[in-house]
């Protein structure tokens, strides 16, 4: 006989994310007993409780753990050098005044307060100077593409366990994008190594394309 608590346990172990949450204490067990319960009530068929799933997830932290395996990462690229600059409420016409001062480009990627180009030549951390902004700073950084594993393509929090060992490492994302399959992080040239080695050893990488 299925019983609300295997059916707890099962949502559980699907979500491996909020199952850390809650073996952390960290996870709203109220708001997730709610999330849950449609699809709990679809397996018993009957009604239960909000109250009785939060009184099943305190009994699955004393019992619970979290699968050895960790979450999968199918593969991981590096594009530098680029050069990053950060604005603000500049204009196209001052936008395009930055990237005169830059180097040969071969593309560039752009957001509301920031830019980032690829270029041919090294360059060393510059400042270019932009009209209405005193002073412009450039930093070298790289791109880091990170693909998901099939599995866990709609798997949720990966892109905040990957934020937050890179955090815990001292490395600074300056920028990111991410679909359910792929995340992009801007990060600081200098932390290339120590980002592919918390990659490395946080993560199981199935391949890899150093």
């Amino acid at each position: 006989m299925i019983s609300i608590q295997s059916c707890v346990n099962e949502e559980l172990q699907k979500r491996p994310f909020y199952l850390k949450m809650l073996l952390d204490g960290t996870l709203n067990t109220t708001a997730f007993a709610s999330q849950i319960q449609p699809r709990i009530e679809t397996l018993l068929y009957k009604k239960v409780s909000n109250n009785t799933i939060v009184a099943c997830l305190a009994r699955a932290k004393k019992t619970m753990k979290l699968p050895k395996t960790k979450q999968k990462i199918h593969s991981v690229q590096v594009k530098y050098p680029l050069i990053w600059t950060s604005f603000v409420n500049l204009d196209e016409d001052e936008k395009a005044n930055i990237v005169e001062q830059l180097p040969t480009l071969n593309s560039y990627y752009e957001n509301q307060s920031s830019l980032v180009v690829s270029y041919k030549e090294t360059m060393n951390q510059k400042s270019i100077r932009a009209p209405g902004v005193d002073m412009v700073v450039a930093k070298s950084v790289c791109q880091i593409s990170v693909e998901y594993h099939n599995q866990y393509h709609s798997e949720t929090g990966l892109f905040y366990e990957i934020a937050k060992e890179f955090y815990w490492a001292d490395i600074n994302i300056l920028d990111q994008s991410n679909n359910d399959r792929t995340v992009w992080l801007y990060i600081e040239s200098k932390d290339i190594n120590k980002a592919l080695e918390v990659l490395r050893s946080k993560f199981v990488i199935i391949q890899d394309d150093f």
